[in-house]
């Protein structure tokens, strides 16, 4: 059986007075073992939990006091918060404003007509690129010129390395989450599935595909049964046959659909983002009335075929925007894509071109790299692997032996001793409560102790403040993390 590993830090904020009698003290005292059954029993309730390795901590915010603890300092593989560190490092080493850019080649410029022999999309590893975008970039082709293409439409999708899935992911599965990571994509590699009921009993379910495009080939074996039956449905996909053509890819659609019932929609992803981003890129061209009378196909650029390029897309999502959709669904294809971004432009400008090929390996190289060093030049560890898991909080530092550093910002703490909490070796944890709002966009408060914010990150409901300021009479700088 699958294990599941899960680490919560859950802060508890309760109101603790100077002077409490013995009354509020035997009150808080059953209000905490209270806690601990209700923890507890949810723990042996839920069957995710009850079958995982649990590790939970809940202290008072007003005073660091432990209230429940169970498995806190055990070594667990982490979860979706590495996605913070990621996001971080990227914003870090991007920049918010940073735009990442698909490039449009072609053989020649556009004739007289404006038609060309080929057509070459070159991806730059932008992990949000929707059908829109892909429409709005056909939209600017049309307006510059372009009416058609005689040959291919070549898909370049080598800044990135392959296969798209990490190895520690297990069995791939169809499930949308499980999309491949590619340096060319559209709609996070995934695609919708509606499934409903045809009119009359015997007949095959109605199915359509978003996008519509004829990269994804459906095989319907679902058929529409009478009320009372039992309904059932599955979607899957299935590598395309071999044969002449554009490739594609199979879409399995199976089951029973009841007459009467709702449209089921299911989303599922495909194997191969590049070519799935060519095939949505030739229906857009098309829908702007651009012909494209050959294959979508897989062909790296070549500058000794001196190949001329048309456009530069780059008025796409500012990074920013990309952070705040990674966080905000937790989304493990962009996390990914960010990840390799990293590894691609590890030791160059951001504004200059990618020094290598992205791949995780390196990517993971860069995220510690883009961690601050220490007042002796040592960096914060970060735990090895991909780039969707590591917690946050008072407790990172457990997973890896000193990793505390989040980000540039806060990387100059001391390494804490074992068993000690980062707080007590020098990295502030500071709250709202402690601190008040916090003055963003403002001067920091010199000699108050308000920090000035570095920047807020949303994740899974929880948000989290990074910020630095001074602090202190004699106006040392310290790091904050606020959460």
């Amino acid at each position: 059986m699958r294990r599941i590993s899960l680490l919560v830090i859950v802060g508890l904020a309760v109101a603790v007075f100077g002077c409490a009698g013995p009354t509020k003290v035997a009150r808080a005292a059953e209000a905490e073992s209270a806690l601990a059954e209700r923890l507890d029993r949810l723990i042996a309730r839920e069957r995710p939990l009850a079958r995982a390795s649990v590790g939970m901590l809940v202290v008072r915010a007003s005073d660091g006091e432990v209230v429940y603890a169970r498995g806190a300092d055990r070594m667990l593989v982490p979860a979706s918060n590495q996605k913070i560190l990621t996001a971080l490092a990227s914003l870090s080493r991007f920049g918010p404003s940073h735009h990442f850019t698909t490039r449009i080649w072609a053989n020649a410029r556009p004739d007289a007509d404006g038609i060309v022999d080929s057509l070459l999309v070159e991806g730059g590893g932008d992990p949000a690129t929707n059908s829109e975008d892909w429409w709005r970039l056909a939209s600017n082709l049309r307006h510059e010129g372009l009416r058609g293409v005689r040959g291919d439409l070549r898909v370049d999708d080598s800044h990135f390395d392959g296969p798209g899935w990490h190895p520690s992911w297990g069995r791939i599965s169809a499930r949308a989450y499980h999309a491949p990571v590619g340096a060319l994509t559209a709609n996070y590699g995934g695609f919708r599935v509606a499934v409903g009921p045809a009119k009359n009993v015997g007949l095959p379910a109605e199915v359509s595909v978003d996008p519509p495009v004829e990269y994804l080939r459906v095989r319907n074996r679902a058929t529409t049964a009478k009320k009372g039956t039992r309904a059932r449905l599955s979607v899957d996909r299935a590598p395309g046959r071999e044969r002449e053509g554009p490739a594609d890819e199979v879409v399995v659609v199976d089951g029973i659909a009841r007459v009467g019932d709702e449209i089921d929609t299911i989303y599922r992803s495909i194997t191969d983002p590049g070519l799935y981003a060519g095939a949505l890129f030739a229906y857009q061209l098309e829908a702007n009335e651009i012909f494209v009378d050959g294959d979508v196909r897989r062909a790296p650029l070549a500058k000794e075929e001196g190949w001329v390029l048309l456009h530069e897309h780059d008025s796409g999502r500012r990074l920013a925007e990309i952070v705040s959709l990674c966080m905000k669904y937790s989304n493990n294809s962009i996390a990914e894509a960010l990840l390799k971004n990293l590894g691609a432009w590890d030791g160059v400008d951001a504004a200059a071109a990618p020094a290598r090929q992205g791949d995780w390996p390196g990517g993971v190289r860069a995220l510690r790299a883009e961690q601050a060093p220490g007042p002796g030049g040592t960096r914060r560890g970060v735990p090895e692997g991909p780039g969707v898991a590591v917690p946050g909080g008072d407790r990172l530092w457990a997973l890896r032996g000193g990793s505390t550093g989040l980000c540039p910002c806060i990387g100059d703490a001391p390494e804490p001793k074992e068993g000690q909490r980062p707080s007590e070796a020098g990295l502030q944890v500071a709250t709202a409560e402690d601190h008040g709002p916090f003055p963003c966009g403002k001067s920091e408060g010199v000699g108050l102790g308000l920090p000035r914010c570095f920047g807020q990150l949303h994740h899974g409901g929880v948000v989290l403040r990074i910020a630095i300021g001074r602090s202190g009479e004699r106006g040392e700088t310290r790091r904050w993390i606020c959460r």
